[in-house]
């Protein structure tokens, strides 16, 4: 009963609290100022600062409107002139946010917004060099800090800085993240899957022709892709490596080198595990869905029997 009721007041505390207009930091009403002859953008700039400063904001609201106003209103202020100082104040937004409790998915759509952010404002043709080289040096922190959500997204960089790479002055920048990502790929990858491993000891369950092709997924591969990202130099060579949702696709794609549909199972069963797998989850399951009726049908019965005995093995280790 008292949790009840603290639950209650908790939840009309918030609601009061919701409903405060709070009081603007100068910064921020010179910011909402900027676009006063555009309602619309005024209006949503106005309502976004005004969540930002909440004692309680709501962090999905806030990077969906900084990525309206980043980009689609950014023409006005790549127009005024105080066109510099009001696009590192922008910068400095992200930044704020970057430091603050996000979760995984709203930092992953605050990234994907800031790398967007650079592509368009290069675009435009009119940028100060400053807030390019502070959104790279933004880029730079959270490699380190957040290192997956920057792996798993890692061609953002070769999608949205191809502009950048192609000016002089960030140039050198943009190569030494992009290759230093792409090495980070490189080895989480190979520290993560253990093909020939793992083939070793399910042999049993495949042809023994596929054993020399399993080095097609296997350390040979890594070696080889670790030893092309580092003596890659140009924007052009270093773009043209496997990022981590090519190197996803190739393990994905891998299964067609198997001769018989079970085996393509047993291998999509292998491939399910892996962490570098988890946003092809739903494509995976389509391709084992698709391939279980095709194995089926290719077997005698008693054969069946002994897969679904393996199939049960195999879910078993996965669920592991």
């Amino acid at each position: 009963m008292e949790a009840s009721f603290k639950s209650r007041a908790l939840e009309v505390n918030l609601a009061q609290t919701k409903h405060e207009q709070a009081e603007l930091p100068s910064e921020h009403k010179w910011f909402v100022s900027l676009s006063s002859s555009y309602w619309g953008i005024n209006k949503r700039t106005e309502e976004l600062f005004l969540e930002y400063n909440h004692p309680h904001p709501n962090y999905d609201y806030i990077i969906e409107n900084l990525h309206t106003i980043s980009l689609t209103d950014l023409w006005l202020y790549s127009s005024i002139d105080e066109s510099e100082k009001a696009l590192l104040f922008l910068v400095g937004i992200f930044e704020d946010l970057a430091n603050r409790n996000l979760s995984d998915k709203q930092r992953e759509q605050l990234t994907k917004t800031l790398f967007k952010f650079i592509d368009r404002l290069l675009n435009e043709g009119k940028y100060p060099g400053q807030v390019i080289k502070r959104c790279l040096q933004f880029i730079e922190r959270g490699m380190e800090e957040h290192e997956e959500i920057y792996l798993r997204n890692s061609g953002y960089f070769k999608k949205y800085l191809a502009r950048a790479a192609a000016v002089p002055d960030f140039n050198e920048t943009v190569c030494r993240l992009t290759k230093a990502v792409l090495i980070k790929n490189c080895v989480f990858w190979s520290e993560t899957t253990g093909a020939e491993e793992w083939f070793n000891s399910k042999a049993h369950l495949f042809q023994p022709v596929h054993r020399k092709k399993i080095k097609l997924i296997g350390k040979d591969f890594f070696d080889k892709l670790f030893c092309r990202i580092d003596n890659s130099q140009s924007w052009e060579e270093i773009e043209s490596n496997l990022f981590f949702n090519d190197i996803a696709n190739h393990f994905r794609h891998f299964s067609d080198e198997f001769n018989l549909s079970i085996e393509k199972v047993y291998y999509l069963l292998y491939i399910l595990h892996l962490p570098g797998m988890v946003q092809l989850k739903k494509h995976l399951l389509y391709d084992l869905n698709r391939l279980l009726k095709t194995a089926l049908d290719e077997l005698n019965q008693e054969e069946v029997c002994h897969f679904i005995d393996m199939l049960f093995t195999l879910f078993k280790e996965l669920k592991d």
